[in-house]
């Protein structure tokens, strides 16, 4: 392929194991004739290890969480509801794609406090959560569902941050029935 002018890339394992990654780009003349190829060859045996390993650490992760007696949202700085497990679905009785298409805004009508007052979204833990940049104790909120029901948890939620710069990348908040 790189002789007919086109960049081709593949991967190969040696007799030794090792993953292998080569690429070549073709250098053509003043008039277009492929004269050479610049390749590169690097050995990505390390690197397709530690994908296999974080591969592996994404599903034992994805399982504790679905094993969690409790609800965990995973909410972006925006307030959009980016994933959700299977016990959060349960207690506000929505599904999976209702759930990530709603943002914590779309609760404010539903939630109340025990003494039966309206629950505002700025004072919901993840919201406070957000805003703070930290964690948040653990308030009993009462949430209307679509079928009519209230289901009441305990809600606490701790922001995110980015490793390098610290801000604020999101929040989980978890709830128990």
């Amino acid at each position: 392929r790189a002789l007919q002018g086109e960049p081709s890339e593949f991967q190969f394992v040696s007799g030794t194991g090792h993953v292998f990654r080569s690429c070549f780009i073709p250098l053509p003349s003043a008039d277009g004739e492929v004269i050479e190829l610049l390749g590169m060859t690097e050995d990505i045996t390390l690197f397709e290890e530690t994908l296999a390993d974080l591969r592996r650490s994404e599903e034992i992760n994805r399982r504790i969480l679905e094993a969690a007696p409790c609800g965990l949202c995973h909410v972006s700085t925006t307030g959009e509801i980016i994933s959700a497990n299977g016990q959060a679905l349960a207690i506000l009785g929505m599904s999976q794609e209702a759930l990530e298409e709603s943002e914590t805004s779309d609760f404010d009508d539903k939630t109340i406090w025990e003494d039966g007052t309206v629950c505002g979204v700025q004072d919901y833990p993840v919201t406070r959560a957000l805003l703070t940049g930290e964690a948040q104790a653990p308030v009993t909120i009462g949430t209307r569902r679509a079928d009519g029901e209230t289901s009441w948890a305990i809600y606490t939620a701790v922001p995110l941050r980015d490793r390098d710069s610290g801000q604020t990348t999101g929040a989980v908040v978890t709830f128990v029935d």
